[in-house]
């Protein structure tokens, strides 16, 4: 039986995954938390082989957590509202044992865990490739990575501020991030040439 900690700050996700792992024959969910304090003792308390982490809650340092818990001796698998590929490299250098999209059917990580609990590693995804994006989009996109105000990219743009804000609205919801800097992080790890569209919009 694989034992498996998971650490996710939306309870939703919380019970829905557990739901999911707890049906699987050889798995079995034997702790959950919604925050990351003392994360490592509790993961050791419960015996668990297998921690599945959210890094954006509360409480959690990134690849300075991340670091701590493999130190530790954790088996981590980081599941991220990120496409695997664009923060894949990261967060393996800092000791995770594997990444897995929650855009992802839960099926796959429950074969992630099986690979990480046999001490396998699972098998690199292709690099992402960026979201269908209008000519517009991509103009806003490539500004916002090169690190310009709005206000500024509107100007270059010729175009309202109102309306760049919508753009740069269309472009998070297509990359599923939360905010204008995701942007650049998304565009800084998928190494992405972020020379402006000059193309008509669409």
């Amino acid at each position: 039986m694989i034992r498996v900690f998971l650490a996710d700050d939306h309870p939703v996700v919380l019970q829905g995954v557990k739901r999911v792992l707890d049906l699987e024959a050889d798995l079995e969910v034997v702790g959950v938390a919604e925050r990351a304090y003392a994360l490592a003792a509790r993961v050791q308390e419960t015996g668990a082989d297998v921690l599945v982490l959210d890094l954006d809650m509360p409480g959690m340092g990134g690849a300075r957590t991340l670091r701590r818990l493999a130190a530790a001796g954790v088996s981590v698998v980081v599941f991220s509202h990120y496409p695997e590929g664009v923060v894949r490299t990261d967060l393996l250098a800092a000791g995770a044992r594997a990444v897995v999209s929650k855009e992802r059917d839960l099926a796959y990580l429950a074969a992630v865990l099986r690979e990480v609990a046999a001490g396998r590693a699972p098998a690199p995804e292709s690099p992402p490739e960026l979201p269908p994006l209008s000519a517009r989009e991509r103009q806003v996109f490539d500004g916002i990575a090169r690190g310009m105000p709005l206000k500024a990219l509107a100007a270059e743009l010729n175009l309202s501020i109102s309306t760049v804000h919508t753009y740069a609205l269309r472009v998070r919801e297509k990359l599923n991030v939360a905010t204008n800097a995701d942007i650049g992080r998304y565009a800084d790890r998928m190494g992405l040439s972020l020379i402006g569209s000059r193309g008509e919009p669409s």
